[in-house]
C-alpha cells in the first residue's frame, strides 16, 4: 500500500493550528466558491491582514508571482485582483459594515 487511509496530526500540530487560526467568513467562501483563484486570494489576503504589523505595499508583479499562473501579463492580474478585491469590499460593506 502506497498511502495510508487515515492521517493523524500530532498534538503540537493541532495546538499550532488552534493558536494561529484565521477567522473565515463562510459567506465570503460561498461568494467565491466558483473560482479557486478568488478563494486563494481571499485566504491569502485574510492571512496577510491578520499577520501584518504595519502598512505594507505590494507590487502588481508580486501579486502576479503569487496568483499569476495562467495570466499572460501582470496587467491581467491587476485587473482580476482589482475586480476581486472590489467585489470583496462591496460584499463586506453590505454584509458586515464593521469590517
Amino acid at each position: 500500500m502506497l498511502w495510508h487511509s487515515t492521517l493523524t496530526f500530532s498534538l503540537d500540530f493541532y495546538e499550532t493550528l488552534v493558536k494561529h487560526a484565521l477567522p473565515i467568513r463562510a459567506e465570503a467562501v460561498r461568494a467565491f466558491a466558483g473560482s479557486s483563484r478568488k478563494l486563494d486570494m481571499y485566504f491569502w489576503l485574510n492571512y496577510r491582514l491578520h499577520s501584518m504589523r504595519a502598512p505594507t505595499t505590494l507590487s502588481w508583479n508580486a501579486l502576479s508571482t503569487q496568483f499569476g499562473g495562467g495570466f499572460a501579463r501582470a496587467e491581467s492580474v491587476a485587473k482580476f485582483s482589482y475586480f476581486t478585491l472590489n467585489r470583496w469590499r462591496v460584499y463586506a460593506e453590505l454584509v458586515a459594515p464593521s469590517l
